[in-house]
């Protein structure tokens, strides 16, 4: 786990990496997850960082992009930055060392910026389901997907007034 801590989490220091420049997005905890990734070992490691509101994802889409991955710096799927595989590979390394100073200054990055200068394999769409990406931010997000993933599921009937 990466981000800001939370009283939800683990007690286990192993189990959470926390953002060194917290509040700057998905590209701090990447750039904290590498760099605390590379003092861990001196041999290769595989990084997937994955969007907490997409519920469908899958461990075949996770293991369908780490296979993917394989000989390149990590993989995505095209038009979805997240989920990411990222491989602890020197460009990798090099490339949060570059972020680094800018998330210092506050100066937030996005994942495309991130991963344009790495050698990404990034797969088609048609690899993957499209609903497996859904993501859920609002009530009706998660109501929609409910209703599609539970056979014979109806909304309540008033879920929709306000109490």
């Amino acid at each position: 786990m990466s981000g800001t801590n939370r009283p939800d989490w683990p007690e286990e220091p192993q189990s959470v990496v926390h953002d060194n420049t917290p509040g700057l997005g998905p590209v701090s905890g990447l750039v904290s997850a590498i760099n605390w990734a590379s003092m861990q070992s001196t041999d290769s490691a595989t990084l997937i960082f994955i969007p907490v509101d997409t519920p469908l994802l899958s461990e075949e889409i996770l293991q369908h992009l780490i296979n993917q991955s394989r000989g390149f710096d990590g993989c995505y799927v095209s038009g979805s930055p997240l989920p990411l595989v990222i491989n602890l590979t020197q460009a990798t390394c090099d490339q949060a060392r570059r972020a680094a100073p800018a998330l210092a200054l506050a100066q937030a990055w996005s994942i495309k910026r991130f991963v344009q200068p790495l050698c990404m394999n990034i797969i088609s769409i048609d690899e993957i389901s499209l609903k497996d990406l859904t993501n859920v931010n609002t009530p009706e997000q998660l109501e929609s997907v409910i209703h599609e993933i539970t056979p014979g599921y109806r909304a309540h009937p008033f879920s929709n007034f306000r109490f």
